[in-house]
């Protein structure tokens, strides 16, 4: 799925890329490595994996245990990475989505971004199924679980 940026976008994400390939430190070798493979922005990143943001508006994802990398393609996958992105970078604010007006209510957090089943747990970083942004694209029936693996890179169980 393709983002479109802004010619000024572009270049803020570009000189991010070239921050983060120049920065030789010891804790940032894992994520140097992650923008060397994929030539795109770390955007949000688990314990499988991750999506980042090309200069191109791309939304790569990858894991970390293989070398492919894909466009991501599912809708909520996208605003996850855009919203979570934005939180990192803050001049990606105006790529995250609006919500549509056929959109619904996040059934995991009740539209507020945090899985209500674990308010009150103490535990703060965790992302709900919507990636955060408290609503799930059209068509996404909010219930199915989406696991990214190397066999089902589109995220649906099989």
């Amino acid at each position: 799925m393709n983002v479109i940026l802004s010619t000024e976008l572009v270049s803020r994400i570009e000189d991010r890329i070239q921050s983060i390939l120049a920065n030789e430190s010891a804790g940032n070798s894992h994520i140097r490595e992650v923008v060397r493979r994929t030539g795109a922005l770390p955007l949000a990143l688990d314990s499988g994996g991750g999506l980042s943001l090309a200069p191109n508006g791309d939304i790569i994802g990858f894991f970390w245990d293989h070398s492919e990398i894909d466009v991501e393609q599912d809708p909520r996958l996208v605003n996850m990475a855009l919203l979570q992105g934005s939180l990192k970078y803050p001049e990606l604010e105006e790529i995250v989505p609006p919500r549509p007006a056929d959109a619904a209510e996040c059934p995991h957090c009740k539209g507020t971004g945090y899985p209500t089943e674990l308010e009150g747990s103490g535990i703060e970083n965790i992302v709900c199924y919507c990636g955060g942004i408290g609503w799930i694209p059209p068509g996404d029936d909010g219930g199915k679980l989406s696991l990214r693996t190397a066999e089902t890179p589109s995220g649906d169980i099989k």
